[in-house]
């Protein structure tokens, strides 16, 4: 199942990882981990993820779009990194995800019984969260290069 999940991920986001634990990584949470014998959890993956795709759209606010006002690149950033935004952009990628194996909407995670149970894995900031924690397994993984063709296609292109 694990290499299920990472392959169609990867034909999902058009990433192929280096490192597959980084995906995996990026899409469990601190429950399981905990559940599980101590397995990497996606903390500080999101951290990382959060600061890397707010890089991203600031420097696309001035090079594409020609902004120059730290107001004007403020008000870009929050549009497009905020939570409400980032669950969207993640809703869309799982849903290409599910669509691509036939699995169910949990199946694409790594979360711990009581997460499961309560379906605290389809909330806004779970998945906000889970694509700030792949963006920053990208980073990690192939450079920021590679996290901004990712940024690019399945977060700020899809705003526009």
């Amino acid at each position: 199942m694990k290499q299920e999940i990472t392959t169609n991920f990867e034909e999902t986001l058009k990433y192929s990882f280096n490192d597959k634990e980084l995906l995996l990584q990026s899409l469990t949470t601190k429950a399981f981990s905990i559940e599980n014998g101590s397995v990497p959890y996606r903390d500080s993956l999101a951290n990382l993820g959060d600061a890397i795709i707010d890089a991203i759209v600031v420097e696309w606010g001035i090079i594409k779009l020609g902004y120059e006002e730290k107001g004007v690149l403020d008000s870009l950033r929050q549009r497009l990194c905020n939570e409400e935004s980032l669950y969207r952009k993640m809703l869309l990628i799982v849903a290409k995800h599910i669509i691509s194996v036939d699995i169910t909407f949990h199946d694409c995670f790594r979360v711990g019984r009581g997460e499961r149970k309560e379906r605290h894995y389809t909330g806004e900031r779970y998945l906000a969260e889970t694509l700030e924690a792949i963006v920053g397994a990208i980073h990690i993984d192939g450079g920021f290069e590679s996290a901004k063709t990712v940024v690019i296609n399945h977060i700020i292109q899809t705003s526009e």
